[in-house]
């Protein structure tokens, strides 16, 4: 393979110098997709855009939804305990 090249060049290497024996040079890349950590702020908008008269009401006037826990991780999704107003 080096007769092919002019001295100097650098010829091509298969790239399989320097790793283990048995294993691949490059490996799949892994990335895991993440999501956006939930918070009462966005939970109180995600309830507001329902266009329901008393949720609005109460997003509007800054009371009326309360938090019984902050939203937390629940197995693969988030869960969040939430008090609505009454109507």
């Amino acid at each position: 393979m080096r007769g092919r090249w002019p001295p100097g060049w650098p010829w091509p290497r298969s790239g399989t110098r320097g790793r283990p024996y048995g294993r691949v040079f490059l490996d799949v890349a892994t990335t895991l997709p993440r999501s956006e950590r939930l918070t009462q702020y966005i939970v109180t908008r995600a309830l507001g855009a329902h266009r329901i008269a008393a949720i609005n009401t109460a997003v509007k006037n800054g009371h009326g939804i309360t938090y019984a826990s902050i939203p937390h991780r629940d197995g693969p999704s988030w869960r969040v305990d939430v008090d609505l107003p009454y109507g």
